[in-house]
């Protein structure tokens, strides 16, 4: 009659609240992915992007073949994209976001920011302004004191 609300993963993903725990897989190479996702997201909590970055961007291509979870996936992603910035290392960030810019006739304002970022933080001012620009068009009801918000303010006033 009892039943167990407890997810069963070998390595929860936590960075301060549990957003996502991967399953259990006897797969290795699933298993050594999610521990390596686990270091990437456990360095990018301690604040160490060089390693987080290493970490996520060495587990991505293994687990894009396993994850049944478009959500998980978007979430490391997302830390790799946030982890690559820090480091300076941008590696994967840019086809990441490319690939997803490209994926929608309107693509996320956040995609947008963060690939225009990269894109004008790389010399390339005029495709990242551009993007930058769209991005602020069409972040309709966003927190005007959000970080991404102010960030894109500044960036755009100054291009």
């Amino acid at each position: 009659f009892f039943s167990s609300r407890r997810r069963h993963t070998r390595y929860p993903l936590v960075t301060g609240v549990q957003t996502c725990a991967l399953p259990i897989s006897h797969s290795r190479d699933r298993a050594a992915a999610v521990h390596t996702v686990t270091e990437g997201l456990r360095a990018w909590w301690h604040g160490d992007a060089h390693v987080a970055a290493k970490h996520l961007g060495e587990a991505l291509p293994v687990l894009s073949r396993f994850t049944d979870y478009p959500g998980q996936f978007a979430v490391i992603e997302d830390t790799l994209i946030d982890a690559e910035w820090h480091s300076g290392a941008r590696i994967h960030s840019e086809r990441i976001l490319r690939d997803r810019v490209g994926a929608y006739p309107l693509p996320r304002p956040r995609d947008q920011f963060w690939l225009g970022r990269i894109l004008a933080s790389t010399g390339r001012v005029t495709e990242g302004g551009d993007l930058l620009g769209s991005a602020r068009l069409r972040w309709v009801g966003a927190d005007d004191n959000s970080p991404e918000l102010r960030t894109l303010e500044s960036v755009t006033a100054s291009s």
